[in-house]
């Protein structure tokens, strides 16, 4: 088969050197496109926005934006979505270098600064909800034009990619009641499920996504893609 699974905790840095060691361990000594797909939220239900939130509850909240959170859940988002993905990515780019050079850092339209500006009409302009999140997104997205700008000469291709509101277990959180986790592993198999207000299928963001990913190159990696766009790409 052309399939290995290779199991890895990306909140674990010892789980992540071996799952870069194990891939070389099945037969490849070369990772031709790493996707940076784990990520996790723990905002859901109906977090209170920061302007509702009493003084007195700040220093407890998960950042200025919800309350309904401790700090350990929003360390947690960080860990997992943003340092958990430079340390995978730094792991495997002896695998890279010797491949086509390509990664894929899978993103969301709640990490784009400019959807939060009041006059334009995006989907997550009012992201005082999901706050850690959104900014945990903006974060990575920030990493990604790092690595680009310094691995670019390389040959290296990094780009930040939006995958569409696809029917997922994240992709439902807004009608949820309670916090919802979507694993850390490194290799996530999504779960189709009913989500909210979409109809859109893990296998027609698949499908859409490495259209994308195929056509990609360094000269035209320093973009925000998405798939569901006019244009395929967001704002940073």
């Amino acid at each position: 088969p052309n399939v290995h699974v290779v199991v890895g905790d990306i909140s674990d840095a010892t789980s992540i050197k071996v799952s870069s060691t194990s891939s070389c361990c099945n037969g490849s000594n070369r990772v031709d496109v790493l996707i940076n797909n784990a990520a996790i939220t723990t905002e859901g239900g109906k977090p209170t926005p920061f302007i509702e939130l009493p003084i007195e509850q700040f220093e407890q909240a998960v950042s200025p934006f919800i309350s309904s959170l401790n700090s350990a859940h929003y360390h947690l988002q960080f860990r997992v979505n943003v340092i958990g993905t430079i340390q995978t990515t730094n792991a495997f780019l002896p695998l890279l270098r010797k491949g086509e050079k390509k990664v894929v850092n899978v993103n969301t339209v709640a990490g784009s600064i400019a959807a939060v500006d009041p006059d334009k009409d995006l989907l997550w302009k009012n992201i005082g909800f999901f706050g850690a999140y959104s900014v945990s997104k903006a974060a990575l997205n920030m990493a990604t034009r790092k690595y680009d700008a310094n691995l670019r000469h390389e040959g290296f291709t990094f780009i930040a990619l939006h995958p569409g509101w696809v029917k997922t277990e994240m992709g439902k959180l807004g009608g949820g009641d309670n916090p919802v986790e979507v694993g850390h592993v490194l290799f996530l198999v999504i779960r189709v499920d009913q989500a909210l207000q979409s109809d859109y299928t893990t296998e027609m963001s698949v499908r859409d996504c490495l259209a994308i990913i195929e056509k990609v190159t360094p000269d035209t990696a320093h973009k925000f893609y998405a798939v569901d766009t006019e244009d395929k790409t967001l704002p940073w």
